[in-house]
């Protein structure tokens, strides 16, 4: 469930450089696996089944990639909802080891692109 792209779209927007202290993988909401693993979690399965939802993906909706890309308030709560699910699920770094402005992104633990 990794993201083999982050680096190409790190480089493409120029939004900064990652660091990690040791190998990522993160999860890519392409994968059917991860969008299977998001319809299940309370947030994101009470907003696809909320009224609003309904009324935007019609009754009995699941996750899937055309959800996830959805517009206007009900995909920016949606986005929310299934990034929250996705942080909680993340194990919490040791203060210790992490020293401040550090960010954790890239899968081969290295710096994928500067700001330009």
């Amino acid at each position: 469930m990794a993201i083999d792209s982050l680096g190409s779209y790190l480089a493409k927007v120029k939004v900064g450089c990652c660091q990690t202290l040791q190998p990522t993988e993160f999860p890519s909401i392409d994968d059917s696996a991860v969008q299977a693993w998001l319809d299940r979690q309370p947030q994101v399965r009470g907003l696809l089944a909320s009224q609003a939802g309904r009324a935007v993906l019609g009754a009995g909706a699941h996750l899937d990639g055309a959800a996830v890309r959805l517009g206007g308030d009900f995909g920016r709560r949606l986005t929310q909802a299934c990034s929250q699910a996705l942080h909680e699920l993340r194990p919490q770094p040791r203060a210790s080891t992490m020293s401040p402005g550090t960010t954790t992104a890239s899968p081969a633990g290295r710096c994928t692109t500067g700001l330009a």
